[in-house]
């Protein structure tokens, strides 16, 4: 059943079903369309601390749940051509590189014009972009996973430090709070290959659901772990060191007992506290995303309880 469901949620109308991934290599608009499942499913997950979700705008006056939405939704053509220049280009990253600079332009003005000129997926478009070059550069269906992980880590690494080399982009949030603060933020994330994602988020998520956590909360406990592990610059640029530290803090306390004791009333009440604070984990969230990214590449294997196809169900029937 999971995989027949998964099958037709990433096919194309009119076009003939694949295998799923860990099964057959992806296409780049396989890839593509996992990325926008990714980002869908970050934004459905609720509550999360500070964060848009179902629920509320998190610390965010500026931007909805249905911004983001609208914007994965504009975002699949790029990431499909991500996809397209890793397939390509591998073997020449300078080129490479070059090439998804003007791809995630070209991505953020679609995001753009989708949300009415809101900044809802700027360093998604940055992080999953990577991503999606690397899973197209790599064999994803080598004998061992681990092996497809290892070397989808490394492959991301190399595309990630071509892209940092060049330091002549715009000014963000993220460069100044690394030039004032030495917070790695997302530019530490993407020389390590995301290793968060992968080292965290993916075991926090496959323990989760293993622990009988439904889709939800296996994905809200995977970002409450992933806040306490990463140093992200958004609460850095909103609430200085002792923002982060904070959050950090507030994370840990939630998912110390396990996914089983993780207590959602506790989350919403720590959310309370975010938006009081101003603070937002805009780089975890992005890194949630990139966690479920890699959990739909391992194929049906990884979602060991039935609930997780039936959750899925619901974020995608509205939305896809």
């Amino acid at each position: 059943m999971q995989a027949d469901f998964l099958n037709k949620i990433h096919t194309p109308a009119g076009s003939a079903a694949h295998s799923f991934p860990g099964s057959a290599a992806l296409s780049p608009d396989e890839i593509g369309r996992l990325a926008v499942s990714a980002l869908l499913g970050e934004v459905w997950a609720s509550p999360k601390p500070g964060l848009v979700d179902r629920e509320n705008t998190g610390a965010h006056k500026d931007m909805t749940y249905q911004n983001f939405v609208d914007s994965a939704r504009a975002l699949q053509h790029c990431f499909t051509q991500c996809a397209q220049a890793g397939q390509h280009h591998s073997d020449d990253l300078p080129l490479l590189a070059a090439r998804l600079r003007s791809i995630g332009l070209a991505g953020e003005a679609a995001m753009y014009q989708a949300t009415g000129g809101v900044n809802t997926h700027k360093g998604a478009i940055f992080s999953m972009g990577i991503l999606c070059a690397a899973a197209a550069a790599v064999s994803l269906h080598q004998t061992k996973y681990d092996e497809t992980l290892k070397s989808l880590q490394s492959t991301a690494a190399s595309i990630a430090a071509e892209l940092l080399a060049d330091d002549s982009a715009e000014q963000t949030n993220g460069k100044r709070v690394l030039q004032e603060t030495g917070t790695g933020g997302i530019r530490a994330e993407a020389s390590s290959g995301f290793d968060t994602a992968f080292s965290v988020g993916l075991p926090s998520l496959i323990t989760a659901l293993e622990a009988g956590r439904n889709t939800n909360d296996a994905m809200v406990y995977t970002l409450l772990r992933i806040i306490h592990a990463t140093e992200d610059s958004n609460l850095v640029h909103r609430g200085g060191i002792e923002g982060m530290d904070f959050a950090k803090r507030e994370a840990r306390k939630l998912t110390e007992g396990g996914p089983a004791a993780m207590n959602l009333t506790a989350v919403r009440e720590t959310d309370r506290k975010f938006i009081e604070k101003n603070l937002s984990p805009g780089g975890s969230a992005d890194l949630l995303a990139l966690t479920l990214f890699l959990s739909f590449l391992k194929g049906p294997k990884s979602f060991q309880k039935e609930n997780f196809c039936s959750d899925w169900e619901n974020i995608f029937s509205d939305l896809v």
